[in-house]
């Protein structure tokens, strides 16, 4: 299938959902101002006429537009991704959310809030109103992780949203009508969704997040419970570490490497190696445990760092 976008629009709930279901996908990047198909330099309106992303073409040719249809597609084109609901009233709100999105949030609030041509007492206007809206999805969502019991299609929708907002209010001027109240109301919201598939799609928008204090896990993989000690063996000082990793995404990850490095008190490496750790991934929520020693560790050093190996350790270390 062929998903038409354009960059940091709101076709981007659309690949949210594609990549959680491990889709195989064409993604075809549209001038949302010129209206061309960056690939082939053709007319986007011989496809949609209305010129809008996202626009999705099935693989059978079918032609599918706006964001709660194509949503509600993927979902149900992608059963085991999990990203829909069951039939009857769990359906039902995945359509509500979806709808409530797409009506209130997205073409209410929030089309009109960054048309830059719209007159500031419009906005004001629109804000004032669209406040009770985001106060009742703050209220509705304290408590949980998701629009539902489980993540879906909408919660792709709305991170979307979200965040799209939140990069115009960083980036461009609102005009006098921007209050600090809209910014408020939306802050509890970008804080709990799902930001990591948001940095990997859109890489951008990392210095947002690293703006408002939030920590962006690409690898889904966290360090727990590190622990160094010393053992003396045959005579001699062995510096042993040992920790836990645990996986925190949807998916299974694979496990890279580890590298351990020596530090001076002025935080210079002094010596480094690597460890290959015999379980090759993690599943959601799983531990891998990992224990490295090094015999005569060097007398200066200080601290001690573990992390996971990258391409600018190529060359170094001791596998």
């Amino acid at each position: 299938m062929d998903l038409y976008f354009s960059p940091l629009a709101c076709s981007l709930a659309t690949r949210i959902a594609l990549y959680e279901a491990g889709a195989e996908a064409s993604y075809l990047e549209v001038d949302p101002r010129t209206k061309v198909v960056q690939k082939d330099g053709s007319d986007f309106r011989g496809v949609n006429p209305l010129g809008l992303v996202p626009t999705l073409r099935t693989d059978d040719g079918l032609v599918l537009t706006e964001n709660a249809a194509i949503l509600q597609y993927v979902a149900d084109r992608f059963p085991n991704a999990g990203i829909s609901a069951a039939s009857g009233m769990e359906r039902s709100r995945l359509h509500q959310w979806l709808c409530f999105i797409g009506t209130e949030l997205h073409k209410g609030l929030f089309v009109p809030v960054l048309d830059k041509t719209a007159p500031a007492e419009m906005k004001a206007h629109v804000i004032s109103k669209g406040l009770s809206r985001l106060d009742y999805l703050d209220n509705y969502l304290k408590g949980r992780e998701f629009l539902l019991d489980h993540f879906s299609v909408a919660d792709a929708y709305l991170v979307t949203v979200i965040t799209r907002v939140f990069l115009d209010y960083r980036n461009q001027e609102w005009g006098k009508a921007k209050p600090p109240a809209l910014a408020k109301r939306m802050g509890p919201l970008a804080l709990m969704l799902w930001r990591t598939d948001i940095v990997r799609l859109l890489p951008q928008t990392a210095t947002f997040y690293r703006m408002v204090g939030l920590d962006v896990n690409l690898r889904g993989l966290a360090f727990k419970d590190i622990k160094v000690t010393h053992e003396t063996v045959d005579g001699k000082p062995v510096l042993v570490i040992e920790g836990a990793i645990v996986g925190q995404t949807r998916h299974a990850v694979e496990l890279p490497r580890l590298r351990f490095s020596v530090r001076d008190a002025q935080g210079a490496e002094i010596y480094a190696w690597n460890a290959v750790l015999e379980q090759p991934a993690l599943k959601p929520g799983e531990r891998a445990y990992f224990k490295s020693r090094l015999a005569s560790p060097p007398p200066e050093g200080r601290n001690i760092d573990v992390r996971f190996f990258n391409k600018r350790d190529l060359g170094g270390g001791h596998a």
